[in-house]
């Protein structure tokens, strides 16, 4: 079945003067594993994504086996770059994207 997953995270303890690079080398790492900061809309249109969120859809057997595989696999990145973080996993089905500015 495939499911829409969606992280949002916060980065704990980075320098401003390193923030650019930082987050840069971690949107790298989390893109290895298939989520990403940009989106494609059902028009077509690729959008990006608001601070700190990425996305991406995986073939998986249930939510909860898929969402476990994508906090350790984010998990994983994180520590590999010995980054402190906050995140939030969500995973859902039947999904529907929409995209708005003001």
């Amino acid at each position: 079945m495939s499911y829409l997953v969606t992280v949002t995270f916060d980065l704990h303890g980075v320098a401003d003067k390193d923030w650019e690079q930082v987050y840069k080398e971690v949107y790298a790492a989390l893109a290895k594993i298939g989520l990403s900061n940009t989106a494609t809309t059902a028009e077509q249109t690729v959008v990006r994504l608001p601070q700190s969120t990425v996305m991406g859809e995986f073939q998986g057997e249930s939510a909860r086996t898929l969402r476990n595989r994508i906090c350790w696999d984010v998990e994983a990145a994180f520590k590999d770059q010995k980054r402190k973080y906050t995140m939030l996993a969500t995973v859902g089905n039947s999904w529907a994207l929409g995209h708005r500015t003001g």
